[in-house]
């Protein structure tokens, strides 16, 4: 999976996600004024720019980044982001609040993500938060399914999304400029689609707040932002 998730870091600009992303951080950031904290752990912190918005916001927090994608981790550290390239349960120490932005927990199957709230339970302090956002059948049906394409100067990237519940497939191809050539890669990212409910059972925490999310549509919800807290 990571060296997908590297070539996907290498095509995601191209892919409007950097559009969209300000929007759900706001959001998160809107709901992170409700809570007490004085540090943060960001799971699938990216390129960390969500990281530098919540720091620029809540000034001298302790922030930090973790990431399976070696190519995500090198951008954050560049725009210094304290980030480390690892799974939250090779990280160390605990924290007020841990966040997964931008569809983290879609990534991982039902036996993944039971082990990552393990991890989850193991890091945060007692009282502490876990804030995440879900894509929502209409997201994966309505919004991520069908064929995009789009380029720039040196790239040209084409998806294929395909939704057959509960998984979804995002099969992309790669083409990136080289001199007179262009290199060309594939892979294959796999997301699941969760139901709230399933998601609140498995982590063991105590659910405080549900709120839609309409980042791409104005019909129906395609996230959907979930606050839970460690008892």
């Amino acid at each position: 999976m990571s060296s997908a998730l590297d070539l996907y870091a290498k095509a995601e600009a191209l892919l409007g996600v950097n559009e969209a992303a300000p929007e759900l951080y706001a959001h998160y950031i809107e709901t992170m004024m409700l809570l007490e904290f004085r540090s943060l752990l960001d799971v699938g912190c990216g390129g960390g720019a969500f990281l530098e918005a919540a720091t620029k916001h809540f000034g001298d927090i302790e922030a930090t980044g973790c990431d399976s994608s070696a190519v995500m981790v090198q951008k954050a550290q560049a725009r210094g982001i304290r980030a480390q390239h690892a799974k939250l349960d090779e990280i160390q120490g605990s924290y007020d609040l841990i966040t997964a932005v931008f569809d983290v927990l879609n990534y991982m199957d039902s036996t993944a993500l039971q082990a990552f709230f393990k991890a989850v339970q193991a890091r945060l302090n007692p009282g502490g938060y876990f804030l995440c956002d879900l894509t929502t059948r209409y997201g994966f049906e309505s919004i991520a399914s069908g064929l995009f394409h789009a380029q720039d100067a040196l790239h040209f990237v084409a998806v294929e999304g395909v939704f057959d519940a509960p998984i979804y497939r995002n099969r992309f191809t790669l083409f990136e400029k080289e001199g007179e050539c262009y290199r060309k890669s594939e892979g294959e990212i796999v997301q699941y689609l969760y139901e709230t409910e399933e998601v609140i059972a498995m982590s063991g925490l105590k659910p405080l707040l549900q709120r839609e999310i309409f980042l791409y549509s104005d019909e129906e919800a395609d996230k959907l932002l979930l606050l839970l807290q460690k008892g």
